[in-house]
């Protein structure tokens, strides 16, 4: 990565040091980072990522954050940055570090995750951009299923840390759920309306698209809720949230709202027509196919325009916790594609993924010759 001079006194040793929130984790100096080789990732809406390659340490994210956060005191930030780290929940990813490095420059440091963002697999672009090559190309239900209940489990715990804030996570998209190995979702970039920058925020932050941020310039305690309906709408759909039709002509082009699509669907067209197809091959019997339209269902209420008719967030994840979970979700053998994987000596060879143990664990089994 590359240091900002402000980083560096006169005789060019770093002066500035990053405070870690994590305990019981090796940690690492500044200068660690700033030498050590940096890969860019997306730019996301906050601020440019860089997956970090150190010496003895797995794998970091560091987020820079440029000209978007708020003008905070040091005590401030600080305090927010502390309780952060004190909160500890298996689906959210946890703040390991930060640096201020001015008053508008800030990095926030996390782990790194190799199956990166449910938005990767949902719209085509898992195997390409994972460093995990042992994974699937599609989600199948349970594991969809637990996805959601993951999120919403960590969404009622933001709510229960943060009662105070109106919107606990306030930037909840499948770009900010990052899979483990074993596809547990984590949540990232929450809890970060109280320092980011207010107009900044309001052009770019998830919970500020809202119909009532629309209305009234400010998103409120069931925005989060908005935001998870249409997360869910996106990851039963496979489709974005807002697509855009690009054959109409700026200023004119169309914006397309995902759950305004479905709800104009008859619920019985949900299976042929709104469903990801890739999700329907693996549902197995009409009580799973009951599921998915319930939890359809549970979606839509929490799209609802009309802030006093959208759901509560305890009410929202307590729906979720009663679906039952696919028949055999336990033990998963499934052949999901076949595909080719550079290997030593740089040849390339062919091999198929086979799934077992709640897909904890993945297996390459190479086949040799032409695959039948």
């Amino acid at each position: 990565m590359q240091s900002p001079n402000e980083n560096r006194s006169d005789n060019g040793k770093y002066n500035r040091r990053l405070v870690f929130l994590v305990e019981n984790r090796e940690k690492f100096e500044l200068r660690d980072l700033l030498k050590s080789e940096a890969q860019v990732l997306e730019s996301g809406s906050l601020g440019q990522s860089y997956k970090v390659i150190l010496e003895n340490v797995p794998c970091m994210i560091v987020k820079r954050f440029r000209d978007t956060m708020n003008i905070l005191s040091k005590e401030d930030f600080e305090e927010h940055m502390r309780r952060l780290g004190r909160l500890s929940h298996p689906n959210l990813l946890p703040l390991v570090a930060y640096l201020k490095q001015s008053a508008l420059d800030k990095l926030l440091v996390t782990d790194y995750m190799p199956n990166r963002s449910l938005a990767h697999f949902l719209h085509g672009r898992s195997v390409a951009h994972c460093d995990n090559h042992r994974m699937p190309t599609a989600l199948d239900w349970s594991v969809r299923l637990r996805i959601v209940k993951g999120v919403a489990q960590a969404l009622r715990y933001l709510y229960e840390e943060f009662p105070a804030l109106n919107t606990p996570h306030g930037h909840l998209k499948s770009s900010n759920v990052l899979l483990s190995f074993s596809f547990q979702p984590l949540l990232s970039d929450y809890a970060l309306v109280p320092v980011i920058n207010r107009s900044y925020a309001t052009c770019t932050m998830a919970s500020f698209r809202s119909p009532e941020s629309h209305q009234t310039g400010r998103p409120s305690k069931k925005s989060d809720v908005w935001c998870l309906g249409h997360l869910i709408l996106e990851i039963l759909t496979g489709l974005p949230t807002i697509q855009i039709d690009h054959t109409a002509h700026y200023p004119q082009c169309q914006v397309h709202d995902l759950s305004q699509w479905v709800a104009s669907l008859p619920e019985e067209e949900w299976g042929e027509k709104a469903i990801d197809a890739n999700l329907m091959r693996t549902v197995s019997g009409n009580s799973s196919l009951d599921t998915v339209k319930e939890l359809m269902r549970i979606a839509l209420a929490c799209c609802q325009p009309d802030m006093e008719r959208r759901l509560e967030m305890e009410e929202v994840v307590e729906m979720i916790e009663a679906l039952e979970t696919p028949e055999g979700a336990a033990i998963t053998n499934k052949i999901f594609r076949i595909m080719e994987a550079p290997v030593e000596g740089g040849i390339n060879k062919k091999f198929r993924i086979v799934a077992t143990e709640d897909i904890g664990e993945w297996v390459h089994i190479s086949l040799p010759g032409n695959l039948k």
